[in-house]
């Protein structure tokens, strides 16, 4: 059997997935962990020879789904007697229940508050945006919420250009971009999109003096 950990709150998806592993542990099970390379040699060769020894035994995949050669391997293993159980930050539950439709999915969801501040992110709005980001930031979230926080910029970017694919948006989505796009001036959100940039590079580089947090605060002072 598969069992799936996703969703758009990733951080809280993974450390399911690490708790399901520990729990798993705790009940005197051996966690099997095999690389993405490796998966459509060893994972066969492992089945096999665990035989009828495998009750006590799983496999833990990570980050496995986003490659269709390993989901279309995967199809053949949803009901097979060992379990598989894997964590995909990309590919969401919609998606890959297309894919495995008897698998069982564990999804993580974001609270509405996270939308709500996305959707505040509109010139002359500046305390409204400020108000939401401290409702949904923590130390734990706050890169999550500033990856969420570029994309939606970006979004919009390439609503102003009619550049978006929008096969996964339904009608009420696009309209609500193309609604939120339209209160900005194209050039101001390219800028705005530049700072982003710099804050994931001094972030990942740890040059900044500044949180996360801390940073979107006075990008938003400065573009809202």
């Amino acid at each position: 059997m598969l069992v799936i950990f996703c969703g758009q709150d990733t951080v809280s998806s993974r450390q399911k997935f690490i708790n399901y592993k520990q729990s798993k542990i705790d009940e005197d099970f051996e966690v099997l962990s095999i690389q993405n390379s490796n998966i459509t040699v060893e994972l066969s060769q492992l089945t096999d020879s665990l035989g009828l020894f495998f009750d006590k035994k799983i496999i833990a995949l990570e980050e496995c789904l986003k490659d269709k050669k390993c989901r279309d391997y995967l199809k053949n293993y949803q009901e097979v007697d060992i379990e598989i159980t894997i964590f995909e930050s990309e590919l969401s539950e919609k998606e890959l229940r297309y894919v495995f439709p008897k698998a069982k999915f564990i999804n993580s969801k974001l609270p509405s508050s996270v939308f709500t501040l996305l959707d505040s992110l509109t010139p002359k709005n500046l305390n409204h945006a400020i108000s939401q980001l401290g409702e949904v930031v923590s130390q734990d979230n706050q890169l999550l919420i500033f990856y969420m926080i570029k994309s939606r910029i970006r979004e919009l970017i390439l609503v102003k250009k009619n550049l978006l694919d929008n096969i996964k948006l339904q009608a009420w989505q696009m309209g609500k971009l193309k609604r939120q796009a339209s209160m900005w001036e194209e050039s101001r959100l390219i800028s705005c999109y530049d700072k982003l940039f710099k804050i994931e590079k001094n972030t990942k580089t740890s040059s900044g003096v500044f949180s996360i947090k801390q940073s979107l605060e006075m990008l938003f002072c400065f573009y809202l």
